[in-house]
């Protein structure tokens, strides 16, 4: 009889215990986008206003005129580094950039950061699919009209056959794996599995992301999925 109790007990402690564990990664989510916010907003007052959004590897002349968000935000986030093309780690080291409630795939680097290129409000422009220079590169924050709402980061949706990890660790600079985490076709945030990059549902009904204003909280993932929250209003301006 005693051993029936203690079984029912725990039967009923379990759930509640698990949800709790989920509360708390989930916690530690949205601490390390809010890091990532902060970041951006520092890299932003350091350099003309800019923040890097849709990024490359470097040119054939070393170049870099489209930095990554990981590779150049790390340094803000982690004073260990002085600039985040040299890390040399592959972002093994980066626990900043990793949500712990996420399926364990592969990736160091766990969330995406938005460079889709609009035509018009809710108009995707189709040139950024086949072109990487009509993504969005470099952007001012004082042309974004309304940055506390514009979805800047989010979490990564899960990979879990791998592909993606199979191609994207291909490289050993540190810079040639950041270049991957981004966002630039309307089918990132609402095509079919095959193609989708958020996770609408990471934090039960909705994730964690980050604005343009820095800020960064749970949004809906009726909200997350919706174009009008990743179209910055550039329509005939660029910052590249």
């Amino acid at each position: 009889m005693v051993i029936a109790i203690i079984a029912m007990l725990i039967g009923l402690l379990l759930p509640t215990l698990g949800r709790a564990r989920e509360a708390g990664r989930a916690v530690a989510c949205l601490s390390n986008q809010k890091q990532i916010g902060a970041a951006a907003m520092l890299y932003a007052g350091q350099y003309k206003d800019l923040v890097p959004r849709e990024g490359v590897a470097p040119l054939g002349n070393g170049e870099v005129d489209r930095p990554p968000w990981a590779s150049v935000l790390r340094p803000f986030v982690d004073t260990r580094y002085s600039t985040g093309f040299d890390a040399d780690d592959r972002f093994a080291g980066a626990r900043y950039y990793r949500c712990p409630s996420r399926y364990m795939d592969g990736h160091a680097i766990q969330y995406v950061v938005n460079g889709v290129p609009f035509v018009g409000p809710g108009r995707f422009d189709v040139r950024g699919r086949m072109n990487d220079r009509f993504r969005r590169g470099l952007t001012k924050l004082t042309l974004i009209p309304r940055p506390g709402e514009i979805v800047y980061l989010t979490d990564f949706a899960e990979d879990r056959d791998g592909s993606y990890a199979r191609t994207w660790y291909t490289g050993t600079r540190d810079i040639d794996i950041a270049q991957w985490y981004d966002l630039w076709d309307e089918r990132h945030i609402a095509g079919p599995a095959s193609e989708i990059r958020v996770f609408p549902t990471r934090h039960g009904r909705g994730t964690h992301a980050v604005f343009f204003d820095g800020h960064a909280g749970l949004i809906a993932a009726e909200a997350i999925s919706a174009l009008a929250r990743w179209d910055d209003g550039l329509y005939h301006r660029s910052a590249r």
